[in-house]
């Protein structure tokens, strides 16, 4: 019979030993000791509590930080959002979640996006609709973290008001391009000075303009409420989906657009429920509507596909300046914004257009289009021929681009200014 393990033996040690150990120990503390100037170059920022957007002005201490309260943050944004908005050029600001979501539910980060607010906090345990907006936003720039906000929230000279529709406030020079002629002669113009739509148009040869550009002289805020040159319209028709879910059920998709309020659109868009198919459904729909996109530098659209009794099944954020237009398959993600198992996708057809008011959009057709419009002068000729009027009778008053031009002039500085206006 083997014996017994030995008993390993420890020293003991006698009271004055340990008080002898504890004098010699010293505590060195859980970091070491660091260079100032070598910390002043790790410290970027200095957390302040903030006094007042005059106070930051005044201080113009760009590495300042102050974190607000999502409800005070919303505060600021009613009462004096330009304001809160020059301050995000200037410094950092900081949002987190009021204390009151115990629930850890999570708000709509892009209402901040809009100030420029650049760290909106979020409570990333809960993968909400707005923590799926926060990982699609920030999934491009190679997933950096870091987006560039536009150039006129950067620069001091410009005012912008996330709350107008026509955010942007300036003041463009006059500018007039005209193809193979200069409209009033040799390098001469007159926009020192104002005139009458009769002087005006009597110093351009109309019989030489192949095609006209004109911007003039006004308010940038004035000038997108009625060119809105800058608008967009954006239409989505979702086609079909593939793989959505290996279960036997129904699914509709929805799409909706966040970014300015006047550009956000929740809840508005959806397809018809197709039954019994989560494989390869198809939705034969008239496209999605988005009219009139203020700023589609901060827009985002969403695509989320639901089963039939409301859980989602696969959604997507995509930004709308980066969005190609033309037929596409969308790849959807998890609530977590993963890759999924299935790979599932939507085909869908996009078309992005420069938003035209509704009585100029027959002419600006026609400019696009110069085909189309002859057609249309060969559809009066034929119809004038049914009438019994021969084409020998018919007098070629002006050329197609002449015709263009005029019209296009004439309509454009009507719908600008009013007839007879001063410009």
């Amino acid at each position: 019979m083997a014996g017994s393990p030995p008993v390993l033996a420890f020293p003991v040690l006698t009271k004055e030993e340990e008080e002898r150990i504890f004098a010699e120990y010293h505590y060195t503390g859980a970091t070491t000791n660091i260079h100032p100037l070598l910390s002043s170059l790790i410290n970027y920022t200095h957390p302040v509590k903030f006094s007042g957007f005059d106070v930051a002005e005044g201080n113009n201490l760009h590495f300042h930080m102050s974190s607000f309260s999502e409800s005070t943050g919303l505060g600021y944004l009613k009462q004096c959002a330009p304001e809160f908005v020059n301050y995000n050029k200037r410094q950092l600001s900081r949002i987190y979640p009021k204390g009151a979501r115990v629930d850890s539910s999570n708000f709509l980060p892009q209402i901040f996006w809009n100030a420029g607010c650049q760290m909106v906090a979020l409570n990333f345990q809960t993968p909400d609709v707005y923590m799926q907006l926060n990982m699609g936003k920030f999934e491009y720039n190679a997933g950096s973290g870091y987006l560039l906000k536009p150039d006129f929230m950067r620069r001091p000279d410009r005012t912008f008001d996330p709350f107008s529709e026509s955010p942007v406030d300036g003041v463009i020079a006059a500018h007039c391009s005209v193809r193979n002629q200069f409209l009033f002669g040799a390098h001469k113009s007159v926009w020192g000075r104002s005139c009458r739509w009769l002087e005006f148009s009597s110093a351009i040869n109309l019989a030489q303009i192949t095609a006209v550009i004109i911007m003039l002289s006004r308010s940038y805020s004035d000038l997108l409420e009625r060119m809105d040159d800058n608008y967009h319209n954006c239409f989505v028709k979702v086609i079909s989906g593939q793989f959505l879910t290996d279960r036997k059920v129904g699914t509709y998709v929805e799409v909706e657009m966040y970014g300015l309020p006047t550009d956000t659109i929740r809840k508005e868009h959806r397809t018809k429920v197709i039954a019994a198919n989560g494989l390869n459904p198809v939705y034969a729909e008239a496209p999605f509507v988005f009219r009139k996109v203020v700023l589609p530098e901060l827009a985002v659209l969403r695509f989320a596909v639901y089963d039939e009794n409301g859980k989602q099944l696969g959604q997507r954020i995509l930004p709308l300046d980066g969005l190609q237009a033309g037929y596409r398959h969308i790849s959807l993600r998890s609530d977590t914004n993963q890759t999924m198992v299935l790979s599932p996708t939507l085909f869908v057809h996009i078309v992005i257009k420069t938003y035209v008011p509704d009585e100029l959009s027959g002419l600006v057709d026609a400019l696009a289009d110069p085909r189309a419009y002859l057609s249309e002068q060969k559809k009066r000729q034929e119809a004038l021929a049914h009438m019994g009027v021969d084409d020998s009778d018919i007098v070629e008053v002006c050329g197609l681009w002449e015709c263009l031009g005029s019209i296009f002039l004439f309509r454009f500085l009507r719908h600008f200014w009013g007839a007879g206006a001063v410009l």
